[in-house]
């Protein structure tokens, strides 16, 4: 295991935007940045940071976060910073840029952490988990507080940047199971609600939703629901439902295979709508995380186990996703795994396990088709486990294309057609 760094800020001693002596498997995407970050190794979520002017990818690591300056291809080592973290092989994190002061920040979870009773009451002090709180500032970065409010560790974060609301998942306090289960039982794995809007530098607790564990969530958001027909077993007919307007969030529930559909319209008291089994539920592990077309008729999502598949899932109705099809490509290995996805515009962006990033034309959902790809991946995997290369993607604004990559660290990609 690697040894902490204590420093919040350390110098990067070499730093590489080539890859010369590397050969990749790629179809349509080449190199732009691949900075040399070993030291910080293994790797784990990327997202963006952006005022659109300055770049910058935040890529989670073992031991911490790792912000690297891309705005443009010429890597000095001031465009490298690192902020120590709990300890964690999962780290994710999502940007936000407040409205009312157009300041910038990422919000890091993390599933480590540690914390001792003391007096009776809990200290978070050295490295704490919950949420890191970064801003994007006139020189770089900093790290500007850290939230530890009704959780300590958890898995993944999403933010609905119009609403300013932060949704974070499988939130928990580590501790003895025993005094869990005493203490704390509505936040074992649950998902929580923080408003971001007001403070985004000490984000206020809303809501949550704890009856199921929530892997990842995606909130639509403000959406008509249209009528629908209900059938009344008493009276043996049909009636139709008046439409009505909600906000609705879609929760991936890994362990039971479920897509959940709640209505956070009052985040104080969520109401679940419906539950849609994945196809392969039945395996264990299955839906790992979800996004919309931005259109918000079409649901994706990914599950998170052997021989996996992009879904797709017609919301024309929000309330009650419909499966449509999978989309698979020829080019991976019948057992690879697909891990996320992400979708801007017409393309999905997918992470696949040992197989880089494919990106997919879903211009016709209902046949998605693939058009370019990286694999990151150069090393032979002697081990037969799947959690090999390629974690997460993401896009900025000027379409450059961030993935992270477990083994090898970040890639900023451009696409060639």
């Amino acid at each position: 295991m690697r040894t902490w760094l204590l420093a919040v800020l350390l110098s990067v001693p070499f730093v590489s935007n080539s890859c010369d002596q590397q050969v990749y498997q790629s179809e349509g995407l080449n190199v732009y940045l691949h900075p040399d970050l070993q030291q910080y190794a293994p790797f784990s979520h990327v997202c963006k940071m952006s005022d659109g002017k300055r770049y910058f990818a935040a890529l989670g690591t073992y031991t911490g976060t790792v912000f690297v300056d891309y705005t443009d291809d010429k890597l000095e080592e001031k465009d490298i910073k690192f902020f120590p973290g709990a300890p964690s092989q999962w780290r994710e994190c999502r940007s936000y840029r407040h409205p009312a002061s157009g300041n910038v920040y990422v919000y890091v979870v993390t599933e480590g952490g540690t914390w001792k009773i003391i007096d009776g009451k809990p200290d978070f002090s050295g490295y704490p988990g919950g949420i890191q709180i970064f801003k994007l500032t006139d020189s770089s970065v900093e790290l500007v507080s850290t939230y530890v409010g009704n959780f300590h560790t958890a898995h993944t974060i999403f933010i609905d940047t119009e609403k300013g609301l932060a949704f974070v998942n499988g939130s928990r306090w580590k501790v003895d199971p025993s005094e869990e289960d005493k203490d704390h039982t509505n936040h074992l794995g649950g998902l929580r609600i923080l408003d971001l809007a007001t403070d985004p530098e000490h984000p206020i607790d809303i809501g949550s939703y704890s009856k199921s564990y929530t892997h990842d969530s995606y909130a639509l958001g403000g959406v008509d629901i249209p009528p629908q027909l209900e059938f009344n077993s008493v009276t043996g007919k049909y009636t139709e439902t008046k439409g009505r307007r909600g906000y609705i969030v879609y929760l991936a529930d890994i362990y039971e295979g479920y897509i959940r559909v709640l209505d956070f319209s009052d985040p104080t008291n969520p109401v679940l709508l419906d539950s849609v089994h994945t196809p392969l539920y039945k395996q264990g592990i299955s839906v790992h995380n979800l996004w919309a077309s931005e259109d918000k008729k079409w649901l994706f999502a990914t599950e998170e186990t052997n021989g996996s598949s992009l879904l797709v899932y017609d919301i024309s109705f929000p309330d009650q996703p419909r499966f449509v099809t999978v989309y698979r490509s020829e080019k991976v290995a019948d057992s690879s795994i697909i891990h996320n996805v992400i979708i801007r515009g017409n393309i999905a962006y997918c992470s696949w396990y040992r197989e880089g990033v494919r990106l997919v034309d879903i211009s016709n959902p209902v046949h998605p088709k693939e058009f370019a790809f990286f694999d990151s991946s150069t090393k032979l995997f002697l081990d037969m486990s799947p959690f090999h290369g390629n974690w997460s993607v993401d896009v900025d604004d000027r379409g450059l294309i961030m993935i992270s990559d477990i083994e090898e660290g970040l890639f900023i990609l451009r696409r060639t057609q």
